[in-house]
């Protein structure tokens, strides 16, 4: 059972997401809050949670300070942020906080399943359109590093300096390239192997792949890159 807390001051829009929950898996739990001190009251109570989804601009939210507060109190539990606004400051902002997402409100229902998933399988999601801008790229490389420093110390992993980056276009093969082209709508790797028509296993090898080919140390990254070179 893939347990959420949805966290929002409009109880609208709470329900709404919860029933975009739903598609997520079998057996969904949803617990809700108003407020920043309701997540914590919540997590109090159990920190077996698999997500908590929580509103930018919400009681107790203080530029991003009540996302710090839930984080220093779950530091292994994802947290998304889910926002009306996502310019780029935002998003950067909320990345450097601790954020392992970003979520707008505006997304299609079916592109915000997917986004929830990725999360969920380890990855951080990002909106399009901050990935598209070839000038905010370093400013973005930047906050997710400072977000996946202690994970990529665990697993050994280090960003090239500039002098070892790409000189030109990775090669990639038809599959691979049609995986990238999935990931870059948010889809997750099950998601992918849908579409494809193919086992979860040689989706994870694709992607493994494109990491490699880019020289990057995660899909996010992989995506950035992917748009530099026109991909």
């Amino acid at each position: 059972m893939l347990r959420f807390i949805i966290a929002d001051d409009h109880p609208v829009l709470r329900e709404g997401f919860k029933r975009l929950l739903a598609d997520t898996g079998k057996n969904a739990e949803v617990m809700e809050s108003s407020d920043v001190d309701g997540i914590i009251q919540l997590l109090k109570q159990g920190d077996d949670y698999d997500l908590i989804l929580m509103d930018y601009d919400m009681p107790g939210m203080g530029a991003f300070s009540g996302l710090r507060k839930i984080k220093r109190q779950v530091p292994h539990m994802p947290v998304a942020i889910i926002s009306g606004f996502h310019d780029h400051d935002t998003i950067r902002s909320a990345l450097a906080a601790g954020a392992d997402g970003f979520i707008p409100k505006q997304l299609a229902p079916q592109v915000f399943v997917n986004a929830v998933q990725l999360i969920l399988s380890g990855e951080t999601y990002l909106p399009s359109l901050l990935l598209a801008e070839p000038p905010s790229m370093e400013s973005v490389d930047s906050s997710l590093s400072r977000h996946d420093d202690a994970i990529e110390k665990n697993l050994g992993a280090q960003d090239l300096s500039e002098e070892e980056a790409l000189s030109e276009p990775p090669r990639l093969t038809k599959r691979q390239k049609e995986t990238l082209v999935l990931m870059k709508e948010g889809c997750s790797n099950k998601e992918i192997a849908k579409k494809m028509g193919c086992a979860e296993g040689t989706v994870k090898a694709h992607v493994t792949a494109i990491l490699r080919a880019f020289k990057v140390t995660n899909r996010t990254k992989a995506i950035a890159a992917a748009r530099r070179w026109m991909y």
